[in-house]
């Protein structure tokens, strides 16, 4: 998914049944569950596939009612000055009220963490359970990893420099010709091998620095924010959600309490 959005590609993503210890507000009651799955469109066709239900946002309350929810939520999924961002509302079946939750993030190789954000924030708007979380840092690059590649190749020069030296001082202290051919093809041969690491080491440092710069890039992180809070976290039993874009993927939640 690096390349354009709009490009047709088939996604099948699932999280179902994402685990309760992963959530803040599922650590409580067992019986908590909460399924979510990213669903991608055939085609560009309006038909969201494996049975999910596709709502108008107009329709949102008439349809939660229909369904029983306290709670509606619906959205989208677009590209935003080269961000991709999913737009939720979520709505009070009874009074109409709209809370907005959005997260947004510089790939779309990030929906998995943005999904797992969202519906953290989501649970916490309606139940008050855990915290919101406005930034994620995601560590792609695994700099620490090659730090410790490069540490373990320092101290590989370093032995084999330690093995050049203590054998061409041996050289040099020969005292007949078979020592002095030994501890010269010795060193001569340590010499080499030291240089070849040296090279890799110098080469592993340099790429170490770029990872862990690139690591501290924004780009690294997903944002959320919300337009207001709901009051009182009114601790619905049940909230129902379908976000799509009509044209590639979308994502469907259901949650219970």
């Amino acid at each position: 998914m690096n390349k354009k959005v709009g490009r047709k590609v088939y996604i099948t993503v699932f999280l179902i049944s994402i685990l309760i210890s992963s959530i803040p507000a599922f650590s409580a009651r067992d019986e908590n569950k909460i399924t979510l799955a990213v669903m991608d469109f055939k085609n560009n066709s309006s038909r969201l596939r494996y049975d999910r239900l596709q709502i108008e946002k107009k329709h949102a309350r008439e349809v939660g009612r229909l369904a029983g929810a306290e709670y509606i939520i619906t959205g989208e999924i677009n590209v935003t000055s080269g961000q991709l961002r999913i737009d939720t509302h979520i709505i009070k079946v009874a009074t109409g009220q709209i809370v907005g939750e959005k997260v947004s993030g510089a790939s779309s190789n990030f929906i998995e963490p943005m999904i797992h954000l969202l519906a953290n924030n989501i649970i916490f708007v309606l139940t008050g359970n855990g915290k919101r979380t406005e930034v994620r840092k995601l560590t792609t690059y695994y700099a620490n990893w090659m730090l410790v590649s490069t540490t373990g190749l320092v101290v590989t020069t370093a032995l084999f420099h330690s093995a050049y030296k203590s054998n061409y001082d041996k050289y040099h202290d020969a005292s007949n010709l078979g020592e002095f051919d030994n501890y010269y093809d010795k060193a001569n041969k340590n010499y080499k091998i030291r240089n070849v690491f040296l090279v890799v080491s110098s080469a592993a440092a340099i790429t170490t620095f770029i990872l862990w710069q690139a690591d501290r890039t924004k780009s690294n992180r997903i944002y959320a924010r919300n337009t207001k809070n709901i009051p009182g976290h009114l601790q619905p039993k049940w909230a129902l959600g379908v976000l799509a874009d009509g044209s590639q993927y979308g994502l469907s939640l259901n949650i219970r309490f």
